[in-house]
């Protein structure tokens, strides 16, 4: 049986090209509290800190290492030892993130420090320490407190029975310490605390209640009670806040910048993406009113098969490496071809196949910056006339020639047909005369197939895959 890469995302699918150098990865630690931490996963939890979804915005060239730790203030993070583990694992060119606050204010004598003295100094520590490793810090203020208290109310309190107009301060001398040391100190420094409190402003009392835990009793495992918290924020409210990060440190950390990529959905085993599956990521594409819309999926194995709705836009699905999509022991994989130097580079070409333009415009393109592609093929297209269209088409020869310097050629069935309206016989038919021709034509397998009309259901695959 052929080994067979399956493409379920066909004529809607284009995947973009990505250059990834290879090199030691930077390492952006993150020491903080409950509002940046990595969340547990268990029961269905939603609640994320900020720092847990940072890692879908950056290319593989970054890795993120999340230390931070829920009701942690400086003094218990340097007390328990967690600022040493961080402190040994700095290399030369690393950063090093840095927010409390929260935890600082609290009056317990574990966790308590002041603004203006101890807290500053031990935020001039972890500067320091940092530095003297050959690290870069950058400080944060606390993320806001979500605190509408109703008119004339003055204590603070989590959550109020009936919510005012007017978004309330809550952490006071405690957002300046980190925007003084940072001047004195020469530090970059990200203002999150005005970044969030814009943010809930502007979405209004009501609709900033979807970026914190405000969680309905009977609907959630982990919390089948519910609860209101406007402290901490859930799935949607750390990628939005992740992402309010990195636009901050575009400006104040231009090297960084180089290094941003942004997605309109993360997929994620880990917790750090907005879904657990492609499939509910190509779900929430459909409708959005974008006729492109990027997927990231990071690392891990998804056994889904996915399935593409009709009205789907064109979805740019990008896999990072270690990320694997199977269905029923088959690969959805990509051909990634070699690029110049140390390098890869994948594209997909599927607009209208085999058209003569891709070999006189597209293909030197290619070649010239020395791109490797995937051009699917239905060989009815370039044998007879009528299912030309109208339109010139490569020929055979040229298609060798692309085949010879490296481009890929791959299935796209014999004659283009909607293989759900024909029989699995007919299926087999049009996989293998297709194969059988691009074979002859060009003496190579196709190594991947590409569904007409993305029309594509289990036993299709299964015949696909028989080949």
């Amino acid at each position: 049986m052929k080994l067979k890469v399956l493409l379920a995302l066909c004529a809607l699918l284009l995947l973009s090209a990505f250059i990834a150098e290879r090199k030691d990865p930077i390492t952006i630690f993150m020491i903080g509290d409950s509002t940046m931490a990595n969340k547990s996963l268990k029961n269905g939890n939603i609640e994320r800190g900020w720092g847990q979804m940072f890692p879908g915005y950056f290319t593989e060239e970054v890795v993120v290492d999340n230390h931070a730790m829920n009701g942690r203030s400086s003094l218990s993070f340097i007390n328990e030892g967690r600022w040493d583990v961080v402190l040994s694992k700095i290399h030369k060119g690393d950063y090093v993130f840095i927010q409390f606050g929260h935890n600082d204010e609290k009056p317990r004598a574990t966790l308590h420090t002041e603004p203006g003295s101890t807290f500053d100094d031990n935020l001039r520590r972890f500067v320091n320490e940092t530095r003297a490793k050959g690290g870069n810090p950058v400080l944060f203020n606390s993320i806001v407190r979500r605190n509408f208290p109703p008119k004339g109310v003055t204590e603070i309190k989590g959550s109020y029975e009936k919510e005012g107009p007017v978004l309330v301060d809550t952490h006071g001398e405690y957002l300046e310490s980190p925007r003084r040391v940072a001047g004195e100190m020469n530090v970059p420094f990200i203002d999150l605390n005005k970044l969030t409190h814009d943010l809930v402003t502007g979405m209004g009392v009501e609709n900033s209640r979807k970026l914190f835990m405000w969680i309905p009793a009977g609907q959630y495992e982990f919390c089948p009670e519910g609860k209101i918290d406007n402290t901490h924020l859930n799935i949607y409210g750390g990628r939005i806040v992740a992402g309010l990060v990195v636009d901050a440190l575009m400006e104040e950390v231009p090297a960084l910048a180089k290094y941003v990529r942004r997605y309109d959905y993360v997929v994620a085993k880990d917790g750090s993406g907005d879904f657990f599956t492609v499939q509910e990521a190509v779900n929430a594409a459909v409708g959005g009113g974008k006729k492109t819309i990027s997927i990231l999926v990071r690392p891990g194995v998804y056994e889904e098969y996915v399935s593409m709705p009709e009205s789907s836009p064109r979805i740019e699905l990008v896999k990072q490496t270690g990320a694997e999509i199977r269905d029923n022991g088959f690969t959805q994989d990509v051909y990634v071809a070699p690029y110049k130097g140390d390098r890869v580079c994948a594209i997909s070409y599927t607009f209208d196949d085999g058209l003569q333009e891709h070999y006189t415009l597209l293909f030197p393109k290619l070649e010239k910056y020395g791109f490797k592609g995937t051009f699917w093929i239905w060989g009815k297209c370039i044998e007879n006339e009528s299912a030309m269209q109208g339109k010139p088409r490569m020929s055979w020869a040229q298609i060798k020639e692309m085949s010879d310097k490296g481009q890929e050629i791959s299935s796209h069935s014999w004659s283009h047909t909607n293989l759900k309206r024909v029989s699995l016989e007919e299926v087999k038919m049009e996989v293998e005369k297709n194969d059988s021709i691009l074979y002859e034509k060009t003496g190579k397998i196709p190594r991947t197939f590409c569904y007409p009309f993305n029309a594509v259901n289990s036993d299709i695959c299964e015949s696909v895959v028989d080949f």
